[in-house]
């Protein structure tokens, strides 16, 4: 005879974040294309795919030290940072 046991749901659905994280990388390995191409896999800096790996340090470290950048800046092609952590916040 089989007991049944219950689990909190917290623990259920890590048990199946986990297993389908898992069954992803058995099943849908990443696709790297070919990487001779001279051609850029992503023609928009990797936001296609989530936020570039740069842009999560960068903004980590502009979040620590902004109270110590002071003056004029020059940012190159938009002003996403300066507009976030500029102003004297």
């Amino acid at each position: 005879m089989l007991k049944t046991i219950k689990l909190p749901i917290r623990i259920i659905l890590k048990i199946y974040r986990e297993t389908k994280k898992l069954s992803n990388r058995l099943f849908f390995p990443p696709k790297w294309k070919n990487m001779r191409h001279l051609k850029p896999i992503s023609s928009v800096f990797g936001f296609d795919r989530g936020t570039p790996i740069d842009r999560v340090y960068t903004a980590d470290f502009l979040n620590k030290n902004f109270k110590h950048i002071k003056g004029v800046v020059c940012e190159i092609a938009e002003s996403t940072y300066t507009r976030q952590w500029g102003g004297g916040k």
